[in-house]
């Protein structure tokens, strides 16, 4: 479940920018624009979604399912740290060797039902 609920935040999330709170507009005087552009312009990373970092514990969802509600930051970051994240935390380790490739199958199928990317458990 938790894996499908990162799976949407990916997904809505996937290659955004910020039009909200430019961090670039704050600090762009400091810096010298070509050394700039060589770290933070688009084309310089690969899309990526909003991660939830700083994740503190397991909460219901407003429909009373268990899932992640309480995340004190978000940046762009990999998916991947936040499925191996929840996926590491989660499970001991016999079930998470049991269960790697059904929990990834169905964050890749949700990712995909939310209109992210089309990845395949070899792309992650």
């Amino acid at each position: 479940m938790s894996v499908e609920q990162l799976a949407t935040l990916h997904a809505s999330t996937w290659g955004g920018t910020s039009e909200t709170i430019s961090i670039k507009d704050a600090i762009l005087g400091l810096l010298v624009p070509d050394e700039w552009d060589k770290r933070f312009a688009l084309d310089a990373r690969p899309p990526l979604p909003e991660s939830m970092e700083d994740r503190e514990r397991m909460a219901a969802t407003f429909t009373g399912e268990p899932g992640f509600l309480d995340w004190q930051v978000t940046q762009s970051a990999s998916a991947m740290h936040n499925v191996t994240y929840f996926i590491g935390g989660a499970l001991p380790y016999q079930d998470r060797r049991a269960h790697e490739n059904d929990l990834l199958q169905s964050y890749l199928g949700a990712l995909k039902h939310g209109a992210g990317p089309e990845l395949e458990i070899e792309d992650v």
